[in-house]
This record gives structure tokens, C-alpha cells and sequence, in this order.
């Protein structure tokens, strides 16, 4: 049944497929073509699902290093669909018949038919490939890079494309290098819930970072401390800002955030200086408006009372050495230096 060879001569079984036949059978044209002579009738006229039998089953030939016969050959296109099935694989995973109805009328590469193969067999994955109307390759190969917490929730339902993939288990990768297996599975969780691609990556986005270390001041009545990713997610919305994208700072202690809770608030960020200590970077309102004199006052002497320097920096302190011996040098007052950060 199956013809075993043991050095084939490739060259001295193909023959020269059609264009119709390298249209539908694409890498897989030669060994066609050498089980089906010219004008290849029997795979060109069979039903898609069957040309992708075939094709799953010279997938397979590298891996068991064994030629497919013409009689197995004919009978992938004529017996029923298990005995078929059993022919092409040593172990048909269950689904493979409506798969291979959803691939399309061009054969895959022999790596991607065996993606799709090794899918199927995968409780996990399996569910996903079901359900999915038309199966593309790229959809395959987004599915294989997923962890199995992912195909089990809602995202393997997501239609990913490979490119998304990618991405996702790149940023799986960071978290667990560099928090560990706890954190990345938790977070995995977190993204198998989400209900729409742009949730996913927005809920990936969250996770990027470790929540925030404990505020280096815990704030005044005026002064609130933020003290999770949640509460600067929360801010970032009510003050219409840029809040968010600099969550990273405030995740390596670098940064921290407090909110002014007079009328108007205001966001406040006090910054690590390499010279003052803990200092204040940047005060604004919703939608990052400038913040008036008096209430700057009332901001910059709650910060003082706090433990948190305002005005000088140590970059402005460096700028004025560099300059103090030309003539054309004025140095800042004070209060320009405190309305630079409002």
C-alpha cells in the first residue's frame, strides 16, 4: 500500500504539471503530477476538500521518510473520508473532515498543513478552528504561537492575524522574563476574557508593567496619592491626558503621581532627580491645561510641606554653571523655575 523507497530518485517521478495544477496544488505540483500524468483529471476535478487530503498526506512524507503510492494516492480521492483520513495520517485528529472544507481552493505549505494538523489534535486550539467560517494559514500559524489559556477563552475566536500573534506572545515572553510564571499566567487569563481585538491589546498594554511600588510620600487631605495602574488608567480618563502613557515611569519607582483635589483638580507628577531627591516634574488640569498662579502657590507649598523640592532641577542647576561666566547670563527666579512644571 504505502511504496516504500529508500533513496528516491525524485527527478525520475515527475512529471510536468499543468498551470491549472500548479494554480491549486502550488508546492505539491510535482509529486501531483507524478501520481496523476497529464492532465492530472482525477486531483484537478475532485472536491477541495479532497486535493487538501492529499496534500496533507505528501506533507506527511518527509516526516515518515515514505513515498505515497498511486493506489493510496486514488484512494485518498475515492474511499470514504476515514478510511482516506487514516491513509494520510497515522492518527486523523477529530474535525479534520470540516477543516479541510474551510481551507479554500489552494493547497497550503507542507509547515502550515501540519500547523493545522497538530491544531486540531489540541483540545485548546481545536475549539477555535471549529468555529472559524473559512481557515487561512495565517489564521494557523497566529493560533500555533498562542498558549493554551489563550485558545481555551475567547481569543482563539478572535480571527488574529499572524503579525497580532506575534505580538501577544512577545509581550507574554517580557512578562514572564522579567516577573515570572505567576504574573504571565495571570495575565494570560486577563487577555482570554477580553471580548474584541482592540481589548485584548489594551488589556495586554495594562499588563505590560507590574503594578505601581508604594507612593514615596502618602500624600495630605490636598494631595492624593495614586497607587495603582487602575486609579492612573481612572485619572488619565476624568483629566483627558496623557496620564496613561507614562504609566511606565511611575511602575519603576522612577515617578509617582498625586491629584490635587482642590477646585479644579490637577495632576500632579513628582520625578527622581539625581540631586534634589524626589521633585516636582509637572503639574496640569483636565486636558492638560496650565494652572493659575495662586493655585500654583497653594500646589508648591503642600509639595514643600510634603518632603518634595520645587524649582530648581538638576538639569537647570547644570545649564546655569554652564553659563554663569558669559556675560548675557540671567539666572531664573524661583518662581520662573516653579512655573516651568505648571
Amino acid at each position: 500500500m504505502l511504496l516504500r523507497i529508500p533513496t528516491p530518485d525524485m527527478g525520475s517521478l515527475l512529471s510536468e504539471p499543468s498551470p491549472l495544477l500548479a494554480h491549486l496544488a502550488g508546492v505539491f505540483a510535482p509529486r501531483v503530477a507524478a501520481l496523476w500524468r497529464a492532465p492530472h483529471a482525477a486531483f484537478v476535478t475532485a472536491s477541495a476538500e479532497r486535493r487538501h487530503l492529499v496534500c496533507v498526506a505528501l506533507a506527511q512524507e518527509p516526516v515518515r521518510k515514505v513515498l505515497l503510492s498511486k493506489a493510496d494516492a486514488d484512494a485518498l480521492l475515492h474511499r470514504s473520508f476515514t478510511g482516506a483520513s487514516a491513509i494520510a495520517l497515522a492518527k486523523p485528529p477529530p474535525g479534520l473532515r470540516r477543516a479541510l472544507g474551510r481551507l479554500g481552493e489552494r493547497a497550503w505549505s507542507p509547515e502550515d498543513y501540519n500547523k493545522l494538523v497538530a491544531l486540531l489534535d489540541t483540545l485548546a486550539s481545536a475549539k477555535a478552528i471549529r468555529h472559524a467560517g473559512t481557515i487561512t494559514p495565517s489564521q494557523v500559524r497566529a493560533l500555533t504561537l498562542l498558549p493554551p489559556t489563550l485558545l481555551r477563552g475567547r481569543t482563539g475566536g478572535l480571527k488574529l492575524a499572524e503579525h497580532q500573534a506575534v505580538l501577544l506572545k512577545e509581550t507574554y515572553d517580557v512578562i514572564r522574563q522579567t516577573r515570572g510564571e505567576d504574573d504571565a499566567e495571570q495575565a494570560l487569563v486577563r487577555w482570554s476574557k477580553a471580548a474584541s481585538v482592540k481589548g485584548l491589546f489594551e488589556t495586554a498594554l495594562d499588563d505590560l508593567y507590574p503594578e505601581l511600588p508604594a507612593p514615596p510620600f502618602p500624600g495630605t487631605a490636598r494631595l492624593r496619592a495614586i497607587t495603582t495602574k487602575a486609579g492612573v488608567r481612572e485619572a488619565a480618563l476624568r483629566y483627558r491626558n496623557c496620564l496613561r502613557n507614562q504609566m511606565r515611569y511611575a511602575t519603576s519607582g522612577e515617578s509617582a503621581f498625586y491629584e490635587w483635589t482642590g477646585d479644579p483638580g490637577a495632576v500632579i507628577d513628582i520625578t527622581r532627580d539625581p540631586l534634589y531627591g524626589w521633585r516636582l516634574n509637572e503639574g496640569k488640569l483636565a486636558r492638560n491645561a496650565a494652572i493659575g498662579p495662586e493655585q500654583r502657590r497653594e500646589i508648591a507649598a503642600e509639595l514643600r510641606a510634603m518632603g518634595v523640592a520645587v524649582g530648581r532641577t538638576h538639569w537647570s542647576l547644570e545649564n546655569d554653571l554652564s553659563n554663569a561666566h558669559m556675560q548675557s547670563y540671567r539666572p531664573e527666579t524661583e518662581e520662573e523655575m516653579t512655573d516651568g512644571a505648571f
